[in-house]
């Protein structure tokens, strides 16, 4: 009666313990000694697409992958050998498809009822759980290539200044490693009065829940070091700050060169300014010396009892005393317009400038042979960038000119015009033509290239001593000034000097 109740029992523990490897989603191989399967439980079908007949008898090996099989025969191997419980991790295994499925799990040595070795293998699919945490284990594989390749300290703090987290590079600078750092308050590894501060950049990050950048000189175990560090903040799902992010990095060297930079850019300036009192004291010194030889030069020419050829070195004199007076004001000018903010100069009318600047012309020189054509244009106001400066650089250079050819039979016409440059800038142009007098090439060039004291040879330097200073002047107030033939290819036909200038509008009130 106790036998035959004991056999009832063992087949109902039989009978549920089918039932369980039936319908759990996990795979139950049995296999002898010799590897071949004797029993596959029905799950084989949904994991594997088997049916469990086309399992039996087959060798268990036969369905795995060969670069795990020799691990998996080890695993084996010791678990009959020892009869225990071995795991066996993400071993590949041959679908009924001919893809692969990724499974883990693990293999028991055990006895059956005849007292036969047997080896019971119990796997679990987790394929699809990889696939989904694939994104996220690239994703900390990259953090962990760039944390540790990086020559940046990165850390992650909490609430509470606690390290939770520093790269390799960060723990070095602390002579640690980061596994000695995470857990420790970070104010414990700087000064109190370092700590303090990044305390309070940490609260206002938590605070915030922005962003922040900060530049300080900080001491560490190897010395002094400015940090750029940037502190940002990791929130959950709810938006709440949970952890500050912070990124260090060391600019001691950056630092150093600013500064350096910075010292040299202000010595510059103290020596540029140093250097244009010294001109303009040279130049008001200049000009009151050669003030009294103009005066005597004069004298001497307009007496009577003077000889022609006297007169003739007097006025050479002249001409000369004022091509120095003439030259260091114009320099004077070109150093005060380099130096100004443009945006602050007023316009000027230059209709009005050249009115007033030949009528000058006619009244200093009556007894000119060459002829002056204006025509000035209809419009009621022709503003233009420059002010006061360029009033005075035009006058000069056209009474100049004027002194130069008061004895030449020419014709002089000059006209302004609307023109639009190829950006679709607006200008106002001031054209003056001179017929049937040439003008070499060269000589365009110099005449029209910018001011420069480092000019190579004296015809250039020469050159530079009149229209050079205006054409800079123009060039710096956004204009331009050139050269061209009347007639194209023609120059003995005469040329025409063209002047670009911004036009300029009355602010409103």
């Amino acid at each position: 009666m106790l036998k035959q109740k004991k056999n009832v029992m063992r087949m109902e523990n039989e009978r549920y313990l089918r039932l369980l490897m039936e319908n759990c989603s996990e795979m139950f191989f049995m296999a002898d000694v010799s590897g071949t399967v004797e029993y596959v439980s029905p799950s084989v079908r949904r994991i594997l697409g088997y049916e469990s007949s086309d399992l039996i008898g087959k060798e268990f090996a036969s369905i795995i992958h060969p670069r795990c099989l020799e691990a998996v025969e080890k695993v084996l191997d010791s678990a009959l050998k020892d009869q225990k419980t071995l795991p066996l991790k993400r071993v590949r295994m041959l679908h009924k498809n001919g893809s692969w499925r990724i499974v883990e799990g693990n293999a028991s040595g055990a006895v059956d009822e005849s007292g036969r070795l047997m080896c019971v293998v119990i796997l679990l699919d987790i394929s699809d759980e990889l696939e989904r945490i694939r994104p996220l284990e690239e994703r900390a594989r990259y953090f962990d290539m760039l944390t540790e390749t990086t020559k940046d300290m990165i850390y992650v703090l909490d609430e509470n200044m606690v390290i939770r987290f520093v790269n390799k590079y960060g723990a070095n600078i602390f002579g640690k490693s980061p596994e000695e750092l995470v857990g420790m308050h970070m104010e414990a590894l700087f000064p109190a009065h370092i700590a303090s501060s990044q305390r309070k950049n940490v609260e206002r990050v938590f605070n915030s829940g922005e962003l922040m950048n900060v530049e300080a000189e900080t001491v560490f175990p190897s010395g002094r070091a400015w940090i750029d560090t940037w502190l940002i903040p990791i929130k959950d799902e709810n938006g709440n700050v949970i952890r500050v992010l912070g990124l260090s990095r060391d600019i001691t060297e950056r630092k150093e060169t600013t500064d350096q930079l910075e010292q040299r850019s202000r010595q510059a300036e103290e020596a540029r300014i140093r250097a244009q009192e010294y001109f303009d004291y040279l130049a008001h010194d200049i000009a009151n010396l050669v003030a009294p030889i103009m005066t005597y030069a004069e004298a001497i020419a307009q007496k009577e009892e003077t000889s022609e050829e006297s007169k003739r070195y007097s006025t050479k004199i002249i001409e000369q005393v004022r091509e120095i007076a003439t030259f260091l004001l114009n320099l004077r000018t070109l150093a005060e317009v380099q130096k100004i903010d443009i945006s602050t100069v007023e316009s000027l009318d230059l209709a009005d400038c050249l009115s007033e600047i030949l009528r000058s012309i006619d009244e200093h020189y009556p007894k000119r042979k060459f002829r002056l054509h204006y025509e000035k244009p209809q419009h009621d106001e022709i503003l233009v960038v420059g002010g006061k400066y360029l009033r005075n650089m035009l006058a000069l250079e056209l009474d100049r000119a004027a002194r130069y050819a008061h004895n030449q039979d020419i014709d002089v016409f000059i006209s302004i015009s609307p023109v639009t440059g190829d950006s679709g800038k607006e200008y106002w142009q001031m054209r003056m033509e001179i017929p049937n007098l040439a003008l070499p090439s060269k000589f365009r060039e110099m005449l029209s290239t910018p001011f420069d004291l480092a000019a190579a040879g004296a015809e250039k330097r020469r050159a530079s001593r009149n229209l050079s200073f205006l054409a800079s002047v123009v060039e710096i107030f956004g204009g331009r000034l050139w050269f061209e033939d009347i007639v194209p290819g023609q120059s003995e036909k005469g040329f025409s000097m063209k002047i670009n200038l911004p036009k300029a509008y009355r602010k409103s009130s």
